[in-house]
């Protein structure tokens, strides 16, 4: 061949350059150890896993916090409109919920599609399932109303095979998480309190209306012996197998059998 001319030259150098470009960029694994023996790339996919897990743990400590919110908050409908006299429907009627789907909460196809079901009054049902086939998240569905449309009057007390509790409450004595799990006693107390506060302001002069209403709660907390309740929750917890020793602990303190006998016992 003879001389490259200018041209030639020039075009060369374009094929170069592009070829650099578009060529796949090569992917160098640091095999070096360190001084703990580790290599620097297998030391990245530890800290990879780790991250992955702290993930994956605090979504599902939010999504546990966020459907416990949601049950209370169901809890409290329910009392509401049974202290209003709102709530609707017979106590010996049929419960007929669905159809639904049941997510699934860790991504993927649903647990159970097309589903309806039918409560009778008296009965008592199970739910039957291979681990991880929903039986538990669709209790708790049920419950938080997520799914299956289920009366907002009624009342749902869901007792978790793991107990979870705020800090707060991890810090409580067993008859105080009994106590505090009676709404109704809960609402007519907090709502007590506001209309004393009102009363005690300076210059404040109650309605007819405020003042029915403060007799009426009043009179709603002497017919369910609000005052007896921590004398009932500590009976109540005796009965389900929680010995005086135990019942002077914190939460945290009870074992798993003591703290799901204490759940018990709040849903009783």
């Amino acid at each position: 061949k003879g001389p490259t001319t200018a041209l030639e030259a020039k075009v060369l150098r374009e094929q170069e350059e592009l070829r650099k470009g578009v060529a796949a960029v090569e992917i160098v694994y640091d095999r070096s150890v360190g001084d703990d023996g580790e290599s620097a790339a297998a030391r990245k996919d530890a800290e990879r896993l780790a991250a992955r897990r702290a993930y994956l743990a605090n979504e599902a400590a939010r999504q546990s916090a966020e459907l416990a919110a949601e049950l209370e908050e169901a809890r409290v409908v329910a009392a509401r409109s049974r202290l209003s006299g709102e709530a609707s429907g017979s106590r010996l009627a049929a419960i007929e919920l669905g159809p639904f789907q049941l997510p699934n909460p860790g991504g993927g196809a649903d647990l159970i599609e097309n589903a309806c079901m039918i409560l009778v009054p008296g009965h008592r049902y199970g739910l039957i399932g291979r681990n991880g086939k929903g039986k538990s998240t669709l209790l708790k569905f049920l419950a938080s109303r997520r799914v299956g449309n289920l009366d907002p009057c009624t009342s749902v007390h869901y007792v978790s095979q793991e107990l979870h509790l705020t800090p707060e409450q991890e810090e409580w004595r067993p008859a105080a998480l009994v106590v505090e799990a009676d709404v109704e006693r809960r609402l007519l107390l907090a709502e007590s309190a506001e209309l004393a506060a009102k009363a005690e302001a300076k210059g404040y002069a109650p309605g007819a209306g405020e003042e029915k209403r403060r007799l009426d709660v009043e009179d709603a907390l002497i017919q369910m012996d609000a005052a007896g309740a921590p004398g009932r929750a500590s009976a109540l917890l005796h009965n389900l197998g929680i010995p005086e020793a135990l019942m002077d602990r914190p939460m945290r303190a009870l074992s798993g059998g003591g703290g799901g006998r204490a759940a018990l016992a709040a849903a009783l």
